[in-house]
C-alpha cells in the first residue's frame, strides 16, 4: 500500500473516531467564561480542522467528500449498536438503565443532525478550499483554511443545533452555540494553522507525493 492510500485511511479513520466520539458527548453543554456556551463536542473542534483542511488540501474535494461519507456510514452503525442495546432487556441488578438510555438514546436524533450538518459542512469546506486552490494555486494556503473553517462551521453549527436541540433547548441557547461555535472556529484556526495545520499539510504532500 503506498504512502499516500495509508495517509488517506488514517486521516479516514480519525474522521471516524471524531465524528462518533462527538455525537456521544454532545448531549451535555458547557458553560464557558464570559456567559459563552456549547456543546461538548467543541472540544475536539481542533482535530477536525486539521484532519478536514489536510484531507482537502493534498487529496482534493471528491476523496474529502468520500471520507465524509465513510464516517457517517459508521456513524449509522454505531447508532443501530447504541439503539439495539437499549432496547434489550436489562438484568434485575443494573441499575443504570435510564442514564443509559438518556445519553446514548439522544444518538438517534444526533445522527441525523449530524448527518446533515456533516455532509452540508464537509462540502462547503471542501469546495471553499478546492475552488481558492484552483485560483491560487499552492499560494494562500492559510487564507483557504481559514476561509473555509469557518463559512464551514456557521453551516455545520447552524443546522446540527437546530435539528438536534429544537424544542429541546431554548432558542437563545442554540443561538449561543452557533456563536461560540463561530468564535471559537475563527480563534481556532487562526491559532491552529501557523502552530500545527501548516505544518501537518506540508509533511502530508511531502509523503504523498
Amino acid at each position: 500500500m503506498s504512502k499516500k492510500n495509508i495517509l488517506f485511511m488514517a486521516l479516514t479513520i480519525i474522521n471516524i473516531t471524531t465524528l462518533n466520539v462527538s455525537n456521544i458527548i454532545s448531549s451535555k453543554q458547557l458553560q464557558l467564561p464570559f456567559g459563552l456556551i456549547a456543546a461538548a463536542g467543541i472540544i475536539i473542534i481542533p482535530i477536525v480542522y486539521v484532519v478536514n483542511d489536510c484531507m482537502v488540501e493534498v487529496f482534493g474535494f471528491k476523496k474529502g467528500m468520500l471520507a465524509a461519507l465513510i464516517s457517517y456510514a459508521t456513524n449509522l452503525f454505531s447508532v443501530a449498536v447504541f439503539s439495539l442495546a437499549i432496547i434489550l432487556p436489562h438484568t434485575a441488578f443494573y441499575h443504570n438503565q435510564d442514564a443509559y438510555a438518556l445519553i446514548l438514546g439522544s444518538a438517534p436524533r444526533f445522527l441525523v443532525a449530524s448527518g446533515i450538518s456533516f455532509i452540508v459542512a464537509t462540502a462547503v469546506n471542501a469546495g471553499i478550499m478546492q475552488v481558492m486552490h484552483n485560483v491560487h494555486g499552492e499560494r494562500f494556503v492559510f487564507l483557504r483554511c481559514w476561509v473555509s473553517t469557518v463559512f464551514g462551521e456557521i453551516c455545520d453549527k447552524s443546522i446540527y443545533m437546530f435539528v438536534a436541540f429544537a424544542f429541546v433547548l431554548p432558542t437563545s441557547a442554540i443561538l449561543g452555540n452557533i456563536l461560540t461555535s463561530t468564535i471559537l472556529a475563527i480563534v481556532y484556526e487562526t491559532i491552529l494553522y501557523p502552530l500545527v495545520t501548516r505544518h501537518v499539510i506540508s509533511w502530508a504532500k511531502k509523503i504523498s507525493a
